[in-house]
């Protein structure tokens, strides 16, 4: 039976169908969004701040595609330095706050979001800013399979000091494991908000 979206009186989506009637749409089931930022030491300097101004335009698009968005940092620990939530400021001002030490422990960063999404409704991603190889690799690996089983979209964008190969695997769909120059760091992650799927819909039969 074909469905056509429109506007209904009251000014919400609705679906048209060919003998008149209607189904209403709900607004939405909102997205969830976590961005793993690298801040391991060599990360210092314009990587990190290419990471932290791509990641706040990635937020302002994310926003407005009805997402939530949170924020991981990960070094020798993982911090989940803000919940995901839908208040910019906050999520600016974490991302702001990230500052760099030590190695790459992706699989705890991983881990982090993967127990916050596991029973979450609605899409969820998680996007990976890196410029290498993380501290086990295999783990991270894991935790990512474990992830993309329950339905969680995983983004990857590196450097090009990043593993092309570990990218790509961690990646939930080909093309989604993105490894680009330095210089382009910072637009390719606010890009990223062009892969987030699209927002979820409740249908209401009238």
């Amino acid at each position: 039976m074909k469905k056509l979206l429109s506007l209904g009186s009251d000014g919400n989506l609705v679906l048209k169908l060919p003998d008149g009637k209607q189904e209403n749409i709900s607004q939405g089931i909102p997205g969830l969004a976590y961005l793993l930022i690298d801040s391991s030491g060599s990360m210092s300097g314009d990587k990190l701040n290419q990471a932290k101004k791509g990641g706040i335009r990635f937020t302002e698009n994310a926003l407005s595609q009805n997402y939530s968005i949170g924020i991981i940092k990960f070094d020798s620990n993982a911090v989940d330095i803000c919940k995901p939530q839908k208040d910019f400021k906050n999520i600016k001002d974490a991302v702001r706050s990230i500052e760099t030490e030590g190695s790459t422990d992706l699989t705890a960063a991983l881990e982090i979001a993967f127990s916050a999404f596991a029973k979450a409704n609605g899409n969820r991603v998680i996007v990976v800013l890196t410029d290498g190889v993380p501290d086990d690799a295999d783990t991270a690996l894991a935790v990512g399979e474990k992830a993309k089983a329950c339905g969680i979209d995983i983004i990857c964008i590196g450097t090009d000091d990043a593993d092309q190969d570990f990218l790509s695997r961690l990646a939930s769909q080909k093309g989604f494991g993105l490894k680009v120059p330095s210089s382009q760091f910072e637009k390719s992650i606010s890009s990223a908000a062009l892969f987030l799927p699209a927002p979820q819909y409740d249908i209401v039969k009238l």
